[in-house]
């Protein structure tokens, strides 16, 4: 079988047997619209990062899902889910040793080891230090760090990218979206599905080109932020798999920051997005941990104070932390989009929220 479908075939959502039998329609349809071209460049987005085509169906299925319920015309779903199935192919022209692998961490490190007396700079740490100095760091960690970086460098020649290396490191990461509309333009794609594709990234156009961008690509930004997120893939391997009420709040947080505000057509989209996962992953995931913890913690309480010197399990603590951060953050969102969850679910959670500062207030 061709390795294209092989790959697309297998992929799974973890779902129950109808959503999985909805995914393999889906998929199923995505293969047969494709054109040759199109597929080809899949298989080679394919063959230089796996993880990459499966964050770009799982892109293109949340897409279509928020298309349609935002009712769009047939023509428009379907532009935009090939768009968003296309979105990455840029992705080609990142190198792997960058691709996936450079943590904010590693960052920190790379700014410290070539300004060791200057406190770390305000803002993005992508803009502050240069791809050479990026490759130059990781070079030092490897076995041959001069075969790595002579590597590398004739990599970026062969691809005709050696302009990036003296460039801000972001610079190189963002040229993923241009290179997308690069050779999507030359197999002859739509206009359409191109522009779609080539603003899946609004926060890299300037405030006056952003408004620019077709409002449709904010449905392919939304859809790609949150599977980058759960799936951690993209450029995101320094946020560790997040579940999707996780993701959901962080998302909310990240367009009001790069936007402003929310871009109206953002922010109907992220609230077909909410309405879709927020209930059900709130019902069979954070209320069930919480409960589960907030018992297991009551015992031990109850031994706290039966026995001197006993204390909460730092793990216990910084769980129940994080739930109630989660929880406060999950209220707060349902009540952004007009309380999305219903008001059981609601009270479940104040409840909730309650008895872990209860308990904490014994750490």
């Amino acid at each position: 079988m061709d390795t294209l479908l092989k790959a697309i075939k297998e992929l799974k959502i973890s779902g129950t047997p109808e959503e999985e039998r909805d995914f393999d329609y889906f998929k199923n349809r995505m293969i047969e619209q494709l054109r040759e071209e199109e597929r080809e460049v899949l298989r080679q987005l394919h063959a230089h990062s796996p993880g990459s085509l499966t964050h770009s169906v799982m892109v293109a299925r949340d897409v279509e899902y928020i298309a349609k319920r935002m009712g769009l015309s047939d023509d428009t779903v379907k532009a935009l889910t090939i768009a968003a199935l296309l979105h990455d192919v840029g992705k080609v022209d990142i190198h792997n040793e960058i691709l996936n692998k450079v943590s904010s961490r590693e960052l920190a490190e790379v700014w410290k080891e070539f300004f060791p007396d200057k406190p770390l700079p305000q803002g993005d740490l992508r803009d502050a230090v240069t791809l050479r100095q990026v490759v130059d760091h990781k070079g030092r960690k490897a076995a041959d760090k001069k075969r790595y970086v002579l590597l590398f460098e004739q990599w970026m020649k062969d691809k005709g990218l050696s302009r990036f290396m003296d460039l801000p490191f972001y610079d190189y990461i963002k040229h993923h979206q241009e290179a997308s509309k690069d050779i999507l333009s030359k197999i002859g794609v739509s206009q359409e599905v191109v522009e779609y594709a080539a603003g899946h990234h609004p926060e890299y156009f300037s405030d006056s080109a952003r408004h620019k961008l077709p409002r449709e690509c904010h449905i392919i930004d939304v859809a790609d932020k949150f599977n980058a997120i759960i799936q951690s893939e993209g450029m995101r391997e320094h946020i560790s798999k997040e579940s999707r009420t996780q993701a959901l709040n962080i998302i909310a947080h990240e367009l009001k920051h790069d936007m402003g505000v929310f871009h109206s057509f953002e922010k109907r989209a992220l609230r077909i997005l909410v309405e879709r996962y927020l209930p059900p992953e709130v019902r069979g995931d954070v209320i069930p941990t919480a409960k589960k913890l907030i018992m297991h913690m009551k015992v031990h309480l109850m031994r706290m104070q039966k026995y001197a010197g006993e204390k909460y399990e730092d793990a216990d603590v910084k769980e129940a932390r994080r739930l109630l951060a989660l929880i406060a953050a999950t209220l707060a969102l349902s009540n952004e989009f007009g309380h999305v969850l219903d008001h059981s679910i609601e009270s479940s959670l104040e409840y909730y929220k309650i008895e872990l500062e209860d308990v904490l207030r014994a750490a």
